[in-house]
């Protein structure tokens, strides 16, 4: 049996988008997304979401997101291992972004450049089925 792990998350981003090119041109998009929410004493704890978006993907987001504005994205977890400034070797979660979606947000009333295709995701989530053709939105 195939194993397979994936995150959805919905959350702001904490910066703007940062694109590198490697060796081979392909376009390397990091971000990172912040989701927030209440515990029972109304304390809010935020987390902290590193996110890897590769190719034409990665350069539409960094194209069209700013720090501040919403986003929801698929992909898989995947744990990265780092050194951290004090030489304690430390892991972190990232997520490898396989798709996203634009949320409307303030932005979207505004004079901004408009984002293509407003509240669908940019390629083909990862399994459909005949079910997904009959949603109409």
């Amino acid at each position: 049996m195939p194993n397979y792990a994936a995150v959805t998350i919905v959350g702001h981003l904490g910066r703007d988008p940062e694109t590198k090119f490697s060796q081979s041109g392909t376009a390397i998009t990091k971000f990172a997304i912040a989701t927030s929410r209440k515990n029972g004493q109304g304390t809010e704890t935020t987390t902290w979401w590193r996110c890897t978006s590769l190719g034409k993907r990665g350069e539409i987001i960094a194209q069209y997101f700013k720090k501040g504005d919403p986003i929801l994205v698929q992909g898989e977890p995947s744990l990265q291992e780092y050194t951290a400034g004090d030489g304690a070797l430390k892991n972190s979660l990232e997520v490898l972004v396989n798709d996203f979606s634009f949320i409307k947000g303030k932005r979207d009333s505004g004079d901004d450049q408009p984002a293509p295709d407003k509240g669908q995701g940019y390629g083909k989530p990862a399994s459909t089925s005949s079910f997904d053709d009959d949603i109409p939105f």
